[in-house]
Parts: structure tokens; sequence; C-alpha cells
């Protein structure tokens, strides 16, 4: 399946916040990408995992190593 980047559930104004889904930013064919019941449930996976690694190492999302979270879904056996 195609990445999906971190930065995209990351809002441009907003600190402390993650989004997932449909109010991800992506261009039009990102979102035809990524729009699948799968695409999203694995979106929102991250988000969370994302979420809790946040709140362990005490972190803003915006602050957050993107290789934590893939490291963490690997270790989980999401498929990346």
């Amino acid at each position: 399946g195609a990445l999906f980047p971190y930065r995209s559930l990351l809002p441009e104004e907003v600190d402390g916040l993650l989004v997932a889904g449909r109010c991800s930013s992506a261009t039009m064919l990102g979102h035809y990408g990524g729009k699948s019941m799968g695409n999203m449930i694995s979106i929102g996976q991250a988000a969370g995992v994302a979420a809790a690694l946040c709140a362990q190492l005490g972190v803003q999302p915006r602050a957050l190593d993107y290789h934590l979270i893939q490291a963490k879904l690997d270790e989980m056996g999401v498929s990346l």
C-alpha cells in the first residue's frame, strides 16, 4: 500500500492535535488513494500510536519523530 505521511495528521495552525481520516491533509489524488476502510483503520491506528507515544515521551505531536511511530507499528505487526 501507499505510505501516508505523518505530517498530514498534523494541523498547520493547531498544536497538540492529531487528525485522522477524511479530515487529514491531502490532495484529491491522495484522498482517493487512502479512502478505503482498510486504509482509514491503519491511519487511525497510526494516529493512536502517535498520541500514546506523545503522552509517554511528553512531547507535542509536531515534535514526535515519525520513525518511532513506524517502529511501534512494525512491532504490532502492521504492514508498512
